[in-house]
């Protein structure tokens, strides 16, 4: 069933202007804007133009009020603003922006923060981030996706590879932390691993950090904001569930939770060579070197179906922090406006396949069975 019902937003229909955009006198537009607007102004990936280059984009601000329900210190990417667009693709990114607001079920039908938005807002976390997180409270996996959500908050605690050959020591160090569900539960396993080297008193964190080739600041900017995300979610009476990473089902749920929010960044692999077909633009990308399934950490085969957390256009033109996923978890979870809007392709007409009859047989390589994967759940917890 698509995306169970829980969304009530509507999505308008082609040509139409939303309800939640409107013109106002001296040419100037009044929106809220979200901190997708500014990646999409940035030569970053956004869900439906795929790419956006700074160079075309102007936007002057100018912010005159922010709701009380927004904290100043949150969710900085939500505030009423009156823009001034001096090119068509500036303009394209601020409906970008609320299209996918939208989608996230974080705006109403006048255009207001929708009681899911009043609550995303309350995080320092982009809206697609806080979302996972509110949908992990309903999949009883809260402790497993903060700490995801602080990892992909924070700098990223990987230091790059010295030499781009597979036996360079920060891959080998990578494939300790890997695992088999993906980058997503790999950042778990590198969090917990640091927090036992901080327990561990026979261990100086610093040189656990130099020898697996680990920024100290960017995990002790994980750690400050994950107590963050704890103390918000207390505040604001989330339930948060006791950690149960290593199961079967908090793998699943984890995914579930990971696709509430990332449903607009889903790709499939279409040849068999490592191309991803990314389902909302039909751009054709690769994924990380460094990634689980990357080529230079082969321990993962290539899975068919992946979420994705980056993709960056003009930088490598690669899928960057990725998880296998199953398409029926995404058509499980994926809000139904979304998925009759995406382009036509041969992935949608597998899915819609997959809608109406249960169990088509999938174009090319099979995905690679769950049961695989939920074996090594156990042997890819760090210790």
């Amino acid at each position: 069933m698509l995306g169970s019902g829980r969304d009530t937003c509507t999505s308008p229909g082609p040509g139409r202007t939303p309800p939640w955009f409107s013109q106002s006198a001296g040419g100037k537009q009044s929106v809220a804007d979200n901190s997708l607007a500014q990646q999409a102004s940035a030569s970053v990936y956004t869900p439906r133009t795929g790419y956006c280059p700074t160079r075309h984009t102007h936007i002057s601000w100018s912010v005159t009020s922010l709701p009380p329900c927004c904290s100043s210190r949150g969710w900085s990417s939500v505030a009423w603003a009156h823009v001034t667009s001096s090119t068509d693709q500036s303009r394209r990114a601020l409906m970008q922006a609320l299209e996918e607001l939208d989608y996230l079920a974080a705006l109403d039908d006048d255009g207001n923060l929708s009681e899911m938005g009043i609550i995303m807002s309350e995080f320092p976390l982009d809206p697609q981030v806080a979302k996972t997180l509110l949908a992990s409270c309903e999949f009883d996996c809260v402790d497993e996706v903060v700490t995801i959500a602080a990892m992909l908050t924070a700098p990223s605690c990987f230091r790059a590879p010295l030499v781009g050959l597979r036996a360079d020591p920060s891959c080998r160090s990578l494939m300790k932390f890997q695992h088999p569900a993906g980058d997503h539960f790999t950042l778990i396993n590198v969090f917990k691993a640091f927090q036992q080297s901080r327990q561990d008193p026979y261990c100086r964190v610093e040189e656990w950090c130099e020898a697996n080739h680990l920024s100290l600041s960017a995990l002790r900017s994980a750690d400050r904001l994950r107590d963050e995300l704890i103390h918000i979610l207390r505040r604001t009476e989330l339930p948060i569930s006791t950690a149960t990473f290593g199961c079967r089902s908090n793998t699943l749920n984890i995914k579930r939770a990971l696709l509430a929010g990332f449903f607009m960044q889903v790709a499939q692999e279409t040849d068999g060579s490592g191309n991803y077909l990314i389902l909302t633009n039909k751009h054709v990308a690769q994924i990380h070197p460094l990634s689980g399934y990357g080529a230079r950490t082969p321990k993962l085969g290539l899975p068919q179906w992946v979420l994705f957390h980056h993709f960056s256009f003009w930088e490598d033109n690669c899928l960057r922090t990725v998880t296998r996923i199953a398409p029926e978890e995404f058509i499980e979870m994926v809000p139904q406006y979304f998925f009759y809007n995406l382009p036509l392709s041969g992935s949608k007409e597998f899915l819609q396949d997959l809608l109406n009859h249960g169990s088509p047989h999938s174009p090319g390589r099979e995905t690679a069975p769950l049961e695989e994967e939920q074996q090594a759940d156990t042997r890819c917890v760090v210790q």
